[in-house]
């Protein structure tokens, strides 16, 4: 089997040559330049491993795109083989068959009779009566603030009752205020704080409270121990990770009692090039993509049972391990591989800009 160092090294005196003197086309050179044009790249490389392939892609035009023909089997292979722990491929597995389970199911014909003029509301409300939550991703310019008015509308008239809390960056508070300005229902937990009891809900409707982290920081164990009808979460361009800091030693919105439905909103710009990209990956990394931990967090904030082993045990430390080349390609797959789900599944809303 042929190796990365040995192929190299021929490379290497070659460079170290020309400071010496001037290369001249010979014979030799046309004849390997012939053969690396023809099927000799593709026979060599179809002895390398995903990670080997990897580097590889790095060489030349043509052996990149003879790695890019190799590169799903190969990556099969590596996520599954010892090493890269077979959890990646469960994970994965799980994670698509409940997405294809949902979405035949929210496919189906059914009952469904709320239809709101807002598609964005809409889409938000078929989540809603499926018990699913959402992950809103808004493009540049674009904003779901309104969208939620329509939706929390929608839910009052068929009298769902309770609480919804909106945390926000403070970058995205004004169009939450704005949204929801004069609003009946419209709720400041600073004038009028949780007391702790059932005197918290209302009789009837729905009750919305707009938070900056700082707000939220200040009534931190009430609204921690209260049971809110949905949550919503806005990190803007931000990390949602790394909002309102911790309650008893984790993350403060994951220690929220758990909502009936949790939404994350966030820009589509967000975080991209943050998380180091090893050398020689096969495609370039996309607009969107978080970097590993944050999410592991969304994913946790919207699922948390899918990033448990069938023991019972939390499948991602391994993924954040970069000991070894081998553990850092597979936290960059991971990390695109949960960045690409969180925008692309059957919880994802994504809202656009309006044409001009």
């Amino acid at each position: 089997m042929y190796s990365l160092k040995s192929l190299a090294e021929p490379a290497r005196t070659v460079l170290s040559m020309t400071a010496r003197r001037r290369l001249v086309r010979t014979p030799l050179a046309d004849a390997v330049g012939v053969l690396l044009a023809g099927d000799l790249t593709p026979r060599l490389l179809d002895n390398f491993d995903f990670y080997e392939l990897a580097l590889a892609s790095r060489v030349g035009r043509r052996w990149r795109t003879a790695a890019v023909r190799l590169e799903l089997p190969r990556k099969r292979d590596f996520m599954t083989r010892p090493g890269a722990p077979s959890d990646v491929a469960q994970f994965g597995t799980r994670f698509d068959l409940y997405n294809k389970l949902m979405k035949e199911l929210l496919e189906a014909p059914s009952n469904w009779t709320g239809q709101i003029d807002d598609s964005t509301a809409d889409q938000l409300a078929q989540l809603w009566v499926q018990a699913l939550n959402a992950h809103v991703v808004e493009d540049p310019g674009a904003s779901s603030a309104a969208s939620y008015v329509a939706f929390v509308e929608f839910l009052a008239s068929q009298n769902v009752s309770g609480r919804v809390l909106i945390v926000a960056v403070q970058d995205e508070l004004d169009k939450w205020n704005s949204a929801f300005q004069g609003k009946a229902y419209f709720c400041d937990l600073d004038a009028q704080p949780l007391r702790g009891d059932e005197r918290d809900d209302p009789d009837s409707g729905l009750l919305v409270s707009v938070c900056s982290e700082a707000c939220a920081r200040r009534h931190s164990r009430s609204i921690v121990n209260h049971r809110w009808r949905i949550l919503v979460v806005d990190a803007g361009a931000a990390r949602a990770s790394d909002m309102c800091g911790t309650f008893e030693g984790e993350p403060f919105l994951q220690a929220i009692i758990q909502p009936q439905n949790r939404h994350i909103v966030s820009r589509s710009r967000h975080a991209s090039g943050e998380e180091g990209i090893p050398r020689g990956v096969f495609a370039r990394p996309k607009r969107y993509l978080l970097d590993l931990e944050e999410a592991v967090f969304r994913l946790r904030f919207m699922r948390e049972r899918y990033l448990l082993t069938v023991e019972e045990e939390d499948c991602t430390e391994f993924w954040r391990a970069t000991d070894t080349p081998e553990q850092r390609y597979l936290r960059w797959l991971v990390q695109g591989d949960f960045s690409r789900r969180l925008i692309a599944d059957l919880h994802a809303v994504r809202v656009e800009a309006a044409q001009p």
